[in-house]
């Protein structure tokens, strides 16, 4: 992934031997900074850096599938971070 200036919106970041989610500093309320870091690792799933700028162009079939995983993995870790055991487990 190519290094660009976003202005945080779960983009991602290449950083020498890594990559980085760009989370604004401050971000708040809590669920909103987790909800950027869950994107920035879907971005990571689907191999796509984001954009730069915050607002992002929901139109595309990929964002609109980024976001889901964003959702669901936000949901997931709401779920576990409150101790409820996962729906699905045996």
């Amino acid at each position: 992934m190519t290094p660009r200036n976003h202005s945080g919106n779960g983009a991602l970041e290449s950083r020498p031997g890594s990559t980085a989610i760009v989370v604004p500093a401050g971000t708040r309320p809590p669920k909103r900074r987790r909800h950027l870091v869950c994107r920035g690792l879907a971005r990571r799933l689907y191999r796509e850096p984001g954009h730069c700028i915050d607002r992002i162009d929901y139109s595309t079939i990929t964002e609109q599938e980024i976001e889901y995983t964003a959702l669901f993995l936000g949901r997931y870790v709401d779920n576990a971070h409150q101790g409820h055991p996962r729906s699905n487990a045996p």
